[in-house]
């Protein structure tokens, strides 16, 4: 009788370790999921964003070119002016 009693516990308790285990497990794998889905928009907002930074830069440089021949166009004209 006691073994029998020993035996449904033991049963029952494994049971209830086994049940919460898998809500642990089905928790957890939600909770990565989540996770997952959360770093893939942070990263196509980043990417987003430093593309967006990225093309701002390159006009910014074609801009400065075009500023750096003017000045050198017109550093040359005044050299010729100071030689003459």
């Amino acid at each position: 009788m006691v073994r029998a009693w020993l035996l449904s516990s033991m049963i029952n308790f494994f049971l209830t370790c086994s049940k919460g285990s898998q809500r642990t497990i089905d928790e957890l794998r939600a909770n990565v999921v989540d996770l997952e889905a959360r770093l893939r928009n942070e990263s196509n907002r980043l990417k987003t964003r430093y593309e967006s930074e990225r093309h701002e830069m390159e006009m910014q440089i074609d801009v400065l070119g075009k500023n750096s021949a003017e000045l050198t166009k017109t550093n040359k004209g005044l050299l010729a002016k100071l030689k003459v």
